[in-house]
């Protein structure tokens, strides 16, 4: 819609349209931001390996000896009560 009201020299209505475009931009990164954590802490990519450390103690109750920083931090979330 942009581009169709720039060719008819709607410049105006052009400019509406981009920033609502902008605005949805923004909050679509937020949105994606806010997913980024698992209970309170936050991930690098989606959050698999806190899941998992966490469903791992859930079932085993004990510290996990792994070389997963993320894996480990899912751990200690779940013994905390998180």
């Amino acid at each position: 819609m942009e581009q169709r009201a720039k060719t008819a020299g709607k410049t105006a209505a052009a400019a509406v349209y981009r920033r609502y475009i902008n605005k949805m931009k923004k909050k679509t990164k937020q949105r994606q931001l806010a997913e980024l954590q698992f209970r309170g802490s936050e991930c690098t990519q989606d959050c698999s390996g806190h899941r998992a450390g966490y469903e791992w103690w859930q079932r085993n109750r004990r510290t996990p000896q792994s070389r997963s920083a993320s894996f480990d931090r899912g751990a200690a979330i779940a013994a905390a009560g998180g």
